[in-house]
């Protein structure tokens, strides 16, 4: 027999024709208030003129028999066919033909902005397959024959021998389930072709497809795929069957499927109507039926077989609080105005130009959902706030957005996950910057070009003009890369803070472990990037047990900078605390932030810096691997670090600890582990003071195993010395004013030398131990001719009590310490409390050790 349009369909139910809605999963409830009555009903669907056109993408699967014979041919005429089957189908969701029963009221829309093209058309030979109506065997056999025909809907062709009941069926649509597959599967012998017979099948696959985005039947109520009849039902057709009152409904037309649609245009029981099942006739498709493909489109797997990436220049609009508990694909930006809260609890598609904007005032919460691209890469979220305005109170502040990631709540695939700024044409608006956003309680900022950036803004208080920390805080969060980004761009930075003070950083992981995707590490980014910015790296803290107990650190893992501080404005402080590095290139790098700290990391694995000697690049870079990098960085602590470098093909990493032009005052690398680099401590262009014992870079207490060089100096011709030129000096039962380096590596033979100078004529002079038979290890036996070595005698050495730590950074140790300095220990300890950092600032430079008390501050209230 040869199917024209639904003739067998019109009379009897479909069978298997609609597979019922699976329940969604449990993190993602459908139960709320804006589901039921809102982001689920038909009606907020209906298609506009701003609507976007979209695409969806079907295969011909043409199963013959065994030998060949049957069905569609492969050749030249019925592919000629079959592609004119696919351009009249086309046509029928593009023109859509006006109704031959309309109701009053009832708007005409002419495109239904859903296209159809033909991705593929394949051919099987299967004769079980071609003979019968399993569906679910032929869509195993496409699967097997190439999983990635699964990427578009399946349209099949088999001729089944005995009759299945209907013409053919589709799988209707499911909600939460987005990778089930849908199909439609029609059935008939292809002999000869006409015209005629063309354009029916291509009404038939139309109807089929409607059922794929839930559009049932208007006739046989009770089947198993007819529409409501109920007229409070919330997605009633009324624009099919009529108000209440004169409502027509089910369609059961005299005749049947033979009936003329245009015989009367006022019965509304026989009608041209996509879903009445009349033969040879174009189709109409009414607004909320259209309302309910758009809807499956955004809320059910239907939208999976979409071309491209729909977008919709017109942004959506939030004017009130809404909760979102569903999976929903966006085809429009989001804005929040001002007064509106949008809490996210499952997940949301957003199209590569689209973007979520925060207004002043206006709140985004995503609790444990996901907000994710559609295809590429999206832009993100814009989080406004106003320059001139504090962040108090930091709940709705009607001067400030506010975002809120947690929960485990996600972010991924944006090119910015967060700009807490305006952004016009890619630059930040500075009058709309202050924004305040929490990431916490294990968010996740996933597979981003960058995560967070912070734009110029200071916290300053308007009614008394203080100066306050930034309000924002990310805690106990992970940032990720897992692999090559989907816009082929690298990896820039996880958190980038611009112009901020005191932004929160505490025990959050920053990973990329992509390691193959790229072919130089400069490519892997950085976790986080200062700019002019002042804060703290450090952990979180349980401080309701004194002394604060550590909870988690920050740790940095596969990337090129773990932290990078790049700032211009030298008062701007950086300190890195508590927190550990695995396999980072160059874990921390520090230019121009005067008395920033370093202290008690974990930087282990640094890699050569031939990162990826695998990778196929025609161009592999070659990059300086280190652990520390200070430059131009007056009054630093550098303290406690455990340094390790890997090893590569016998290739050691470039540097343990690199200080750069940092200028002649005081500054320590004091009491570090380095061990297996190249160069373990590097020291070059002006670091030196005079001969006095209290300035220039001193270098003391440091452990140094299985380095090529373990100290470097290294300058220009003519410069006195790239470190302080007296290394500690001899007091009589002080060990403290040692050296007290330990050199565990005694093999001075090959390149090996302890202590080396390079470009340096001046003289430095070393003050050790009674090497002998106090600190073997103590003696730089390979040292150059320019290292003078004093051995300071009468003192035994114990690394423990000789080598006292003196970081400390959970606040609690720091009253005693300025106590035994100053005696102003209450009124520090006023202002710390009282966030009143000019004060305590003032206070602090009036003491007499300065450099040492300031710093330990700074480490802990950086404002």
């Amino acid at each position: 027999m040869t199917v024209m349009g639904n003739n067998i369909c019109a009379q009897q139910p479909y069978g298997n024709d609609v597979v019922t809605l699976t329940a969604p999963p449990p993190s993602c409830s459908y139960t709320s208030t804006d589901w039921i009555t809102k982001y689920g009903r038909i009606n907020n669907y209906i298609p506009t003129s701003s609507t976007p056109v979209k695409t969806i993408r079907v295969n011909f699967n043409i199963f013959q028999k065994n030998n060949g014979s049957g069905n569609f041919q492969n050749n030249v005429a019925d592919i000629n066919r079959l592609n004119a089957i696919a351009n009249k189908l086309n046509d029928l969701f593009q023109t859509i033909q006006a109704p031959s029963d309309p109701w009053l009221g009832v708007a005409f829309i002419g495109d239904s902005k859903i296209r159809v093209e033909l991705a593929n058309i394949f051919f099987y030979q299967n004769t079980a397959i071609c003979e019968s109506s399993n569906s679910a065997g032929a869509l195993a056999a496409i699967t097997a024959a190439s999983p990635q025909r699964m990427e578009q809907l399946n349209i099949i062709f088999t001729e089944p021998i005995t009759n299945p009941g209907a013409g053919g069926w589709a799988y209707a649509p499911t909600v939460g389930m987005f990778n089930q597959n849908q199909l439609i599967h029609t059935f008939g012998k292809w002999v000869g072709g006409s015209n005629v017979a063309d354009m029916n099948t291509a009404r038939h696959l139309a109807h089929e497809l409607a059922h794929c985005f839930n559009v049932m039947h208007l006739y046989d109520v009770g089947t198993c795929c007819s529409e409501s009849c109920n007229t409070t039902a919330p997605d009633y057709l009324i624009d099919c069957f009529g108000p209440p009152g004169l409502a027509v409904c089910p369609q059961n037309a005299p005749g049947g499927s033979t009936c003329d649609p245009f015989a009367s245009a006022t019965d509304h029981l026989c009608t041209n109507n996509i879903m009445s099942g009349k033969d040879n006739v174009d189709f109409y498709i009414s607004p909320l039926q259209m309302g309910r493909i758009h809807w499956a489109l955004a809320v059910t797997n239907a939208r999976r077989y979409l071309k491209t990436c729909p977008f919709n220049g017109t942004a959506y609009q939030i004017n009130a609080n809404e909760t979102w508990d569903f999976d929903i694909r966006m085809y429009n930006s989001i804005t929040i105005n001002a007064g509106a809260t949008l809490t996210i609890r499952c997940n949301v598609q957003m199209a590569d130009n689209a973007k979520i904007t925060v207004k002043r005032g206006a709140r985004l919460i995503v609790d444990g959902g996901k907000i994710t691209s559609s295809c590429s890469m999206w832009k993100g979220v814009e989080v406004w706030g106003t320059a001139s305005k504090d962040q108090l109170p930091i709940a709705n502040n009607p001067d400030q957005g506010y975002m809120q990631l947690t929960n485990g709540g996600i972010i991924e695939n944006a090119v910015t996950a967060i700009s807490v700024a305006k952004m016009v044409s890619g630059q930040p608006d500075l009058s709309f910057t202050g924004g305040i956003v929490f990431i916490e309680n294990q968010a996740d900022i996933r597979n981003c070009n960058r995560g967070v950036v912070f734009y110029d803004y200071e916290n300053v208080n308007n009614t008394n003009g203080l100066i306050l920390a930034n309000a924002s805080t990310i805690r106990n969060s992970f940032f990720t890369i897992t692999g090559l980004l989907n816009n082929g761009l690298p990896h820039d930075a996880f958190i980038i803070l611009n112009g901020t003070r005191g932004v929160k950083i505490r025990g959050n992981e920053f990973k990329n472990t992509g390691t193959n995707y790229y072919c130089t590490p400069d490519r892997r980014g950085a976790g986080i990037r200062f700019h002019d910015a002042i804060g703290n790296v450090e952990p979180t803290y349980n401080c309701n047990i004194m002394p604060c107990q550590i909870l988690k650190r920050n740790l940095f893992t596969g990337l090129y900078h773990g932290v990078e501080v790049l700032n211009t404005n030298t008062t701007r402080v950086v300190n890195i605390i508590d927190n550990d590095f695995n396999s980072v290139t160059r874990a921390i790098h520090i230019e121009n932030a005067d008395m920033s700290a370093i202290y008690n990391n974990n930087i282990l694995n640094v890699p050569q810096h031939e990162f990826n000697p695998c990778c196929t690049c025609s161009a592999l870079g070659v990059t300086q691997a280190y652990a520390i990098y200070i430059g131009n960085t007056a009054n630093f602590i550098c303290e406690n670090n455990t340094i390790t470098g890997t090893a590569l093909l016998g290739d050691k990493p470039d540097y343990g600890i690199v200080v750069s032009d940092c200028g002649a005052v005081a500054k320590s690398v004091y009491n570090n582990t380095i061990t297996g680099f190249e160069f373990g401590s590097h020291n070059q262009f002006n670091n030196d003071g005079s001969a006095d014992i209290t300035d220039g870079l001193l270098i003391n207490c440091n452990d140094f195993t299985n380095n090529d060089v373990d100290i470097n100096v290294e300058g220009t011709p003519g410069n006195l010395g790239e470190v302080g030129l007296r290394q500690g000096y001899c007091s009589q039962n002080d060990v403290t004013t040692k050296a007290r380096n330990r050199f565990f590596t005694n093999n001075c033979n090959g390149n090996e030398n302890q202590f080396r100078m390079v470009n340096q004529t001046a003289q430095i002079v070393y003050y050790g131990h009674n090497e002998k038979t106090q600190c073997a290890a103590c003696e730089p036996k390979c040292r150059d001719l320019q290292v003078a070595l004093i051995n300071c005698i009468g003192e035994g050495f114990t690394k423990t009590t000789d080598c006292p730590n003196l970081a400390n950074d959970d606040g609690t140790a720091l009253p005693n310490r300025i106590a035994t300095l100053t005696g102003d220990i209450n009124t520090i300890y006023t202002l710390f409390d009282g966030n009143n950092a000019p004060a305590l600032i003032a206070l602090i430079n009036a003491m007499a050790n300065v450099t040492n008390v300031k710093i330990h501050c700074l480490a802990i209230h950086p404002l």
